[in-house]
């Protein structure tokens, strides 16, 4: 059975990269350009596995997205995993309930090592 994932962030090319690498693990995506659409996904039952976050978005930043979820008794437990440039923010990440947190750029293997960690899996990190 696939792990749904959703993808927040205002990058496309960003949102590619990580969509592209969380398929190579088998994992179905989806991906939206802001915390408002990611909010309204999940409003709507969406069920998602994992949500990953990026930081710095126009509109609502990563952080807002992570209270909102954390606030919401049905989501309390989905592990959100941050992935942005701006690694002086892992302190303030992991107060408002970030899960995991990795810098960008991000590769295969610090993804595979993360997500085995955040979820109990055992990814193997070489390309398929």
């Amino acid at each position: 059975m696939s792990k749904h994932v959703l993808i927040v962030d205002d990058s496309l090319a960003s949102r590619n990269g990580i969509s592209r690498l969380l398929k190579s693990f088998g994992f179905t995506t989806v991906e939206v350009e802001d915390g408002y659409n990611a909010i309204w996904l999940l409003k709507q039952c969406q069920k998602f596995d994992l949500v990953t976050l990026d930081y710095h978005m126009p509109r609502m930043d990563g952080v807002a997205v992570a209270r909102w979820i954390r606030n919401q008794p049905r989501l309390t437990e989905l592990p959100i995993l941050m992935i942005t440039t701006d690694t002086s923010k892992v302190f303030e990440a992991v107060e408002i309930g970030i899960t995991e947190f990795l810098g960008k750029p991000i590769d295969r293997e610090s993804l595979a090592m993360t997500l085995n960690r955040m979820m109990d899996l055992s990814l193997d990190s070489e390309a398929p």
